[in-house]
């Protein structure tokens, strides 16, 4: 037993501080990814009697992309200026495209988004292109164990920016679930859910609420 090498034990002493945290956060699905930067700077409004409408000319894909990196530049100085909402929106992308090809519940994305998101407010994640921040979230928003070295690498660090709390209110992360089924093509919640389930869900979501 003496000559059976023992496993380097890693510490996360180093994680572990009981002082406040300044950088804790009140979290708005809605602030980081604006549904509303979707269009270009360039409008021509017009006044008529009892009437204001808004003329938006056609942009390309990419010059429409890089007008609202600008715009989410310019409501969030305070982040890493190589921070992008088109990177923010590609990792979405790829973990709700993961889902459906695993037939993952949205909900559990949903709240990996939050997660996502909450870390990027806080200073966590600077390059949403490195997606191991993301995938762990999706792990942990379905409380799994998975033993995948890029996964246990982040998992603990993670764990103690989200400060240890994976229950998280139906108000930080049903936006989001709407703006997920929305991009899958399903009409409404009912519609994705079915029937029963969408009854059987509202009636958790209203227990939670209250």
């Amino acid at each position: 037993m003496d000559n059976l090498k023992r496993r380097k034990a890693s510490s996360y002493g180093h994680l572990l501080d009981n002082s406040i945290d300044d950088k804790d956060i009140h979290y708005d699905p809605l602030f980081l990814d604006d549904i509303e930067l979707r269009s270009g700077f360039h409008r021509t409004v017009i006044n008529l009697p009892s009437y204001m409408g808004s003329l938006i000319p056609y942009s390309r894909p990419s010059e429409l992309k890089r007008e609202c990196n600008v715009k989410f530049k310019q409501k969030h100085p305070d982040l890493d200026p190589n921070l992008t909402l088109s990177q923010i929106r590609k990792v979405k992308e790829i973990l709700i495209n993961v889902a459906i090809e695993g037939n993952i519940e949205f909900s559990s994305v949903a709240k990996s988004f939050a997660f996502f998101e909450k870390l990027i407010l806080k200073h966590y994640v600077n390059d949403p292109k490195e997606t191991n921040y993301a995938r762990v979230l999706e792990i942990l928003s379905k409380s799994f164990d998975i033993s995948i070295k890029e996964i246990k690498e982040n998992e603990f660090l993670i764990f103690t920016a989200l400060e240890f709390n994976l229950q998280i209110p139906p108000e930080e992360y049903i936006s989001h679930f709407e703006r997920i089924f929305n991009y899958a093509e399903f009409s409404n919640m009912q519609e994705y859910l079915g029937e029963k389930m969408y009854h059987m869900w509202c009636h958790e979501i209203q227990d939670e609420i209250d």
